[in-house]
């Protein structure tokens, strides 16, 4: 996933424990709400941060998945 800021700007790149569709119905929600709205929980977040790069810290020629959720 690839989050971007309000202004368009790519901030980060990540692996997702959810899939987007879950993720619309959790957006917002607190940690213990999540299996309440999905009737599972995966895990506590849906990007941790060990699966996350900022995107300052990728240098050119860095592959990205291009997937936008």
């Amino acid at each position: 996933m690839v989050l971007i800021s309000e202004t368009g700007k790519e901030v980060a790149v990540g692996m997702v424990n959810y899939h987007s569709s879950d993720i619309n119905k959790i957006i917002g929600a607190k940690t213990a709400e999540i299996e309440s709205r999905l009737g599972f929980k995966n895990d506590d977040e849906v990007i941790h941060r060990d699966n996350l790069v900022l995107a300052d810290q990728m240098k050119e020629g860095d592959e990205l998945c291009h997937l936008r959720a």
